[in-house]
């Protein structure tokens, strides 16, 4: 049974704060220097990008890599996607999903130098709440001399109009401003690697993303256009971005992922997408109202950012506290609109 507090107000965020503000990244430079290099291998951009396009909601995980300290180089070698649970502000990482993601990392021989999470139709710049997550887990993890970076996926912004997804990697510096002294973030011009994925794991990711959205009620319709001027559907338009970070590897081995993905997304994801629409259609009579997703862009049926803000007044408190072991929460702004999957 899932326990209800009081409905948090938005009004009490109404003037100097915002948590909901998105904050411009600065580039480094002179004045603040690049700490480390950033690699980012196809691997773990595939399955944040995936991960990110399946949901109307905010999306979060883990990041795996290695980091070189003689040589100041980051590597992150894996994106582990995780459960969410809703505080009705915010998401945070279920802490039983989050050990569990740990526990793989660890046994790939990676550590968790990181933490993901979506945008879905704004920009992927982080909100003053990320900022302050961000700012909390770059302190705890400094205490042993590692790096903790965040990134952020947008898949559906808007004001993008290429079909490629924007993918943000920062970190955060304290800036002394005429202000005062503040938390800023800062972008990291990352590489790609030329590795060869792990696509074992690399589907295994796959097949958890698309078992736990395909039939929830924050997933994307992916047989919909994703936007009103496109004649690509959000499938097509998952798979061209996807297929950018293959580019560096042997045709065969990108196209036959591709391939896979589709005939999973296909067979697995939209099948079961219209067989739940179907039974909602039997159960409730909504023929006044009926839409055809088939013709409605994804533009017209997603979320919208200021909605969302205003419906917190009537969200009620979904956390599942489900053990008492100290975890990390990484919370961002959630999109109230849909709940999390648990």
């Amino acid at each position: 049974m899932r326990k209800h507090s009081k409905p948090c107000k938005i009004s009490r965020f109404r003037g100097s704060f915002d948590p909901f503000q998105l904050i411009p990244c600065r580039s480094f430079g002179e004045e603040v220097q690049e700490p480390f290099r950033v690699v980012v291998c196809a691997e773990t951009l595939l399955i944040l990008d995936m991960h990110a396009h399946v949901s109307r909601s905010e999306v979060i995980g883990l990041l795996g890599g290695v980091f070189n300290e003689e040589e100041k180089l980051l590597k992150i070698s894996a994106a582990e996607p995780c459960n969410s649970v809703s505080t009705g502000l915010q998401c945070e990482m279920d802490p039983v999903s989050q050990t569990q993601a740990c526990d793989v990392l660890s046994s790939l021989g990676l550590s968790v130098v990181g933490w993901y999470h979506s945008h879905p139709t704004f920009h992927p710049n982080p909100s003053v709440r990320d900022i302050n997550t961000q700012d909390q887990f770059q302190s705890y993890f400094s205490r042993g001399g590692a790096p903790f970076i965040g990134m952020i996926v947008s898949p559906y912004d808007a004001a993008n109009p290429s079909p490629h997804s924007q993918t943000t990697c920062l970190l955060v510096r304290e800036s002394q401003e005429p202000s005062g002294s503040q938390k800023l973030p800062y972008r990291f011009d990352f590489k790609s690697s030329p590795d060869t994925p792990d696509w074992e794991q690399t589907m295994r990711r796959a097949q958890w993303i698309i078992h736990k959205y395909c039939q929830s009620a924050a997933s994307v319709p992916m047989n919909t256009f994703f936007r009103k001027d496109s004649h690509l559907t959000c499938l097509e338009k998952m798979l061209s971005s996807l297929a950018r970070y293959l580019e560096p590897l042997p045709d065969e081995e990108g196209d036959a992922f591709l391939t896979q993905i589709q005939t999973l997304f296909q067979s697995e994801f939209i099948a079961k997408q219209l067989v739940t629409d179907q039974k909602k259609d039997e159960s409730v009579n909504f023929s006044s109202q009926a839409v055809n997703s088939e013709r409605v862009p994804y533009a017209n049926l997603k979320h919208n950012q200021n909605y969302d803000k205003a419906k917190l007044d009537s969200d009620q408190d979904n956390t599942n506290k489900t053990t008492s072991t100290p975890v990390l929460h990484m919370g961002s702004v959630l999109s109230a609109e849909h709940d999390y999957l648990l």
